[in-house]
């Protein structure tokens, strides 16, 4: 292992990670619950502290928290694919110096009759709005439909709030995804119905930050990426 100052690497590294469970209803009306944790860790050679945090909305979220509802369900409004939901996702530096931050976004279904995952519907149809807008990079070597990996561009001040995503939305494409039932109607044609009827869909937002110092070999040990920082401080990923 590469050794620094007669320390390994990894003994240096500051790593802090907090992680955001949004679990939304089904397309016919859904209420959201948001889970928080973080932890830090600190090594015994460093006083300096890095700290994530996640926001909804501007606030920080707490352990159980409930999320806002997307949609009014007890007037009877569902969602509806197309439209881009209002739901503010940001991600903070907490702790005390100067980080570098990369965000995993996990989605998925679940069926609402176990609350199992289902692994054959299409994580795809789940559509945050696209963090690069606002300065991440989107590392495409590790992502897949499911899993969507991001890199904040620039070292991240301590308190320095970043936007991640601002909306919601389901693909409108969701609504041709039908099969045909067995069941009849009056006229005798046979009924079909959509696969992800009374399905639910879960967002997962996983925020880890590691320290600017010697930030091309920390982020190497803390997350198996390989980068490039260039001499003002600007992070991009190897091909």
């Amino acid at each position: 292992m590469k050794k620094n100052k007669g320390f390994t690497i990894s003994t240096l590294i500051l790593a802090g990670v907090a992680t955001v469970l949004l679990v939304v209803g089904g397309i016919s009306g859904a209420r959201a619950a948001l889970q928080f944790t973080s932890r830090v860790y600190e090594v015994p050679l460093a006083m300096e502290e890095i700290g994530i945090g996640i926001l909804e909305n501007g606030e920080p979220r707490d352990f159980d928290t409930l999320l806002l509802d997307l949609i009014d369900e007890e007037n009877g409004e569902e969602i509806k694919p197309g439209v881009a939901y209002a739901e503010n996702v940001d991600v903070t530096n907490n702790g005390e110096i100067e980080e570098y931050i990369r965000v995993i976004v996990y989605k998925y279904w679940r069926d609402s009759a176990t609350g199992d995952k289902n692994t054959a519907l299409d994580p795809a149809l789940i559509i945050p709005e696209d963090p690069v807008k606002h300065g991440w990079i989107h590392d495409e070597a590790q992502s897949t439909s499911e899993r969507e990996v991001y890199y904040y561009s620039t070292p991240v001040k301590k308190d320095q709030v970043l936007d991640l995503f601002d909306t919601i939305m389901i693909d409108e494409d969701i609504v041709d995804i039908v099969y045909q039932t067995d069941k009849a109607d009056a006229k005798g044609n046979l009924i079909t119905k959509n696969v992800y009827d009374d399905k639910y869909f879960g967002i997962k937002v996983e925020a880890a930050g590691v320290q600017t110092h010697n930030a091309e070999d920390a982020i190497l040990s803390a997350w198996g990426a390989e980068v490039d920082i260039s001499e003002n401080g600007t992070l991009s990923l190897k091909e």
